[in-house]
């Protein structure tokens, strides 16, 4: 079996070069119940752009070898049974979807490093620690979630991350800033006039400082100070990554 007999597969797209020479550039095998471990062989693809194994039934810790493939843009591996770390070497992806897995351990501090990082989403997973403020770095970040994990500590704040909707950090009991929840406001004492007011003790002034804080602190509870962001439409990963995977593959055939 040849090259050119593989491309004429479904979910298999290759260039437009001779027939001999074929090279498969797009993998789009999503809901196919395909089960098992992915193999390393897949890493010999080295003109592969688009890998999309979503949506099946494999498991098994993450290749490393799949991570460190040059020409890889788009990686999707959602909705399948994987386990362990996320690689720390990962090469130029623009789109890296691992959500609905059981993928443990941290969040790479080697993922800022992605700088044509379009969409990341490794919601739904059991991973844990903090986000890396690193992760700002992402400049042409625009789809991100985390959502049910087990993160903790403050989000990141700046570019990008100012941007995204509070559902993309929900279910972290431990994350805390941004638009998702308000962090603890800080114990601060309260410094005393140098001549206090006879007619009003300081149990009044202290009551007044309370209450105050408690006051603001229900507003940004309430949202009425931040107001909360709408829902995150889980389509809207879906749409970007399938525009995306879209664009790729028109753009090596053409």
């Amino acid at each position: 079996m040849t090259i050119s007999d593989c491309c004429t597969w479904t979910g298999v797209t290759c260039d437009n070069s001779t027939a001999r020479s074929k090279r498969v550039v797009s993998l789009e095998l999503g809901g196919k119940k395909l089960s098992g471990t992915i193999c390393d062989s897949l890493a010999g693809l080295h003109q592969l752009r688009i890998l999309n194994l979503s949506h099946n039934l494999l498991r098994g810790s993450l290749s490393t070898k799949l991570f460190r493939m040059q020409n890889l843009e788009v990686l999707d591996i959602s909705d399948n049974s994987f386990v362990g770390r996320i690689p720390e070497e990962i090469q130029r992806l623009h789109v890296l979807n691992l959500n609905e897995n059981h993928l443990s351990g941290s969040i790479p501090e080697s993922l800022s490093g992605m700088t044509s990082l379009e969409i990341l989403d490794l919601s739904h997973n059991k991973i844990a620690g903090k986000i890396p403020n690193s992760l700002v770095k992402l400049s042409f970040l625009s789809k991100f979630s985390v959502a049910y994990n087990e993160l903790y500590g403050e989000i990141p704040v700046g570019t990008q991350f100012m941007t995204f909707p509070s559902s993309s950090f929900e279910g972290n009991n431990g994350l805390c800033g941004g638009s998702y929840s308000p962090c603890p406001l800080e114990h601060t004492s309260i410094a005393s006039p140098d001549e206090p007011m006879t007619i009003v003790g300081s149990q009044f002034g202290y009551g007044v400082a309370t209450g105050f804080l408690l006051t603001i602190a229900i507003c940004f509870m309430s949202g009425w100070i931040l107001p909360r962001e709408a829902p995150f439409q889980r389509g809207s990963i879906q749409d970007k990554l399938l525009a995306a995977r879209r664009n790729l593959v028109s753009s090596h055939l053409g």
